[in-house]
């Protein structure tokens, strides 16, 4: 995926979330019973989750390897096959303050 496709892509998921975020404030459900932001994610993919919560904590691919202490060709293969460990997982919950069941 080309960088301005991804820089696309991030911008779209942050207002998604943004948006997600500013409704359940204003107390708009998302479905019945109401808005919870504990599944504000639900029916994400792992990919998803995470391409979501880095964009909402303006975080790059390069900052997430950092963080994961891998190489961005790693990082990019995990995007693409949806393939994370399970260490990789704990660490980045633990990053955006959720649970590892969350982002799985």
């Amino acid at each position: 995926m080309s960088r301005s496709i991804f820089n696309l892509l991030f911008v779209f998921i942050k207002i998604i979330v943004d948006i997600g975020i500013a409704l359940c404030i204003m107390g708009q459900p998302f479905k019945k019973g109401g808005c919870n932001m504990d599944n504000i994610l639900e029916g994400f993919s792992t990919v998803q989750k995470v391409r979501a919560l880095m964009a909402a904590n303006n975080m790059n691919m390069q900052s997430l390897a950092d963080y994961l202490k891998v190489s961005i060709g790693t990082v990019s293969n995990r995007f693409e096959k949806n393939d994370w460990t399970v260490p990789e997982l704990k660490l980045l919950a633990e990053k955006f303050g959720t649970t590892l069941t969350d982002l799985i």
